[in-house]
């Protein structure tokens, strides 16, 4: 992901491998069952790597840290707006939260 790299590249520069694991995503955004108003965001896929603490998509993870998050869905049919999901997120294991999502 090229807003993504940044985070990968300045995790190597400073020898953050062993201390900042990462997990990548499927690279399709998905609606759960195929419904426009359940947007999921990207999917986490044994495909691709594992998931991160047994979350399934993003919208659990960003559920996870901010309960009521896809509350803000807004609108209805092809007007409804979904809420952002954006990657890269810095997730805090201990804190179980995310703690950033700036590149």
């Amino acid at each position: 992901c090229p807003w993504a790299h940044r985070t990968l590249v300045v995790r190597a520069l400073k020898g953050l491998e062993e201390i900042i694991p990462v997990t990548t995503t499927h690279w399709h955004l998905r609606n759960r069952d195929g419904d426009p108003d359940d947007y999921v965001g990207w999917e986490f896929s044994d495909e691709v790597d594992k998931d991160p603490n047994g979350f399934n998509n993003m919208a659990e993870l960003y559920e996870a840290a901010c309960p009521g998050y896809r509350s803000t869905m807004t609108g209805t049919g092809k007007h409804r707006k979904r809420p952002p999901y954006s990657v890269p997120i810095l997730w805090d294991d201990e804190t179980q939260t995310i703690v950033n999502t700036n590149s």
